[in-house]
């Protein structure tokens, strides 16, 4: 591509291009300006296929969705450049591509589209050029026509809903994916309100805000709701995205309780295990080897008492004079 631009930088220019490009800052300006552009022709066979017709932004069109560099526009230098086009890259790739014209399908693929418009990366005619490799048939024909006309994306989302989302459509998705899109426990607080707004916006569900956050409010899982009982009642978005983050720092901290319980019960049963001593059988022990030493005092035998003795004959301790336990 003409390298020009190199040359119409001013010293400061061309000295903050030539640090991100790691090259000496000494000399004169046109020497300066020749050894980023040596630099910049070696780092330039590196880079994706680029677009003449773009300023520093462009999405090929075709199936690839890798975004191409173009040029370095004064301010913004080369490394912001590649940054952008990575986020902006890996942010299309959650645009999930429009193929047919079920409604839902088109709902969610402008949902998505706006949601990364608006983030401000790319302009309205750099925008369209990356949706065209996201759509087929008839939605390329639409978005490849206000690209040469208009090239405003807002223009384009209109006509995307106005010819795939009629009225009627649009009510039965609205009840669907706002009016009656409850809340469930384990959702996470944040996305579900994030969700439903971009669904009503856009579905031009037409509100004051305040109704639109009573209904949210409605929606949400009871219990999670009851977690709002020592907080103010939410009149806006804003205050609604501010309570769905006290409500997952109560969870976290709920959480982190629940462990440190679990933890202390764990510890307190190995302190009692490590405490606990085995009963020593030294008693029963010494009765067995009492028992086996023992003599008889009828038959003179061991190993049982008198009581006990299987002999008839006569008692020896009956002689001698001892007792029924083989002592004196």
């Amino acid at each position: 591509m003409p390298l020009k631009w190199i040359h119409d930088l001013s010293r400061e220019g061309a000295e903050r291009l030539a640090v991100e490009l790691s090259v000496p800052v000494q000399g004169i300006l046109d020497e300066l300006c020749k050894r980023v552009k040596e630099k910049w022709k070696f780092l330039e066979t590196y880079l994706p296929p680029q677009r003449a017709d773009k300023s520093d932004l462009a999405m090929h069109r075709g199936e690839s969705s890798d975004i191409r560099v173009s040029s370095v526009q004064g301010h913004v230098t080369y490394s912001q450049i590649k940054l952008r086009a990575k986020v902006v890259t890996d942010l299309v790739k959650g645009i999930p591509v429009l193929s047919n014209a079920e409604p839902e399908a088109v709902l969610k693929f402008v949902i998505r589209a706006s949601e990364v418009y608006d983030l401000g990366l790319v302009t309205d005619e750099e925008w369209l050029d990356i949706l065209v490799a996201r759509t087929t048939g008839r939605f390329t024909q639409i978005i490849s026509g206000h690209l040469s006309a208009s090239a405003n994306w807002g223009v384009g989302r209109s006509e995307l809903r106005s010819t795939f989302l009629p009225p009627r459509i649009r009510e039965g998705l609205l009840t669907k994916y706002a009016l009656e899109r409850f809340h469930f426990v384990a959702e996470d607080l944040s996305k579900y309100i994030e969700s439903v707004v971009a669904a009503t916006n856009t579905l031009d569900y037409d509100v004051p805000e305040s109704a639109l956050v009573d209904g949210l409010v409605q929606n949400i899982h009871p219990n999670v709701r009851s977690q709002f009982f020592f907080l103010h009642k939410p009149t806006s978005i804003k205050e609604l995205y501010a309570l769905a983050g006290q409500v997952a720092e109560g969870r976290a901290i709920e959480e982190r309780r629940i462990r440190a319980e679990r933890s202390g019960s764990t510890d307190m049963v190995q302190q009692r295990s490590r405490g606990s001593r085995p009963v020593s059988m030294a008693v029963g022990q010494t009765r067995r080897f009492g028992l086996n030493s023992a003599k008889c005092w009828k038959c003179s035998g061991r190993g049982h008492l008198k009581k006990d003795c299987p002999s008839s004959d006569v008692s020896v301790g009956e002689a001698i004079g001892g007792n029924d336990r083989g002592t004196r």
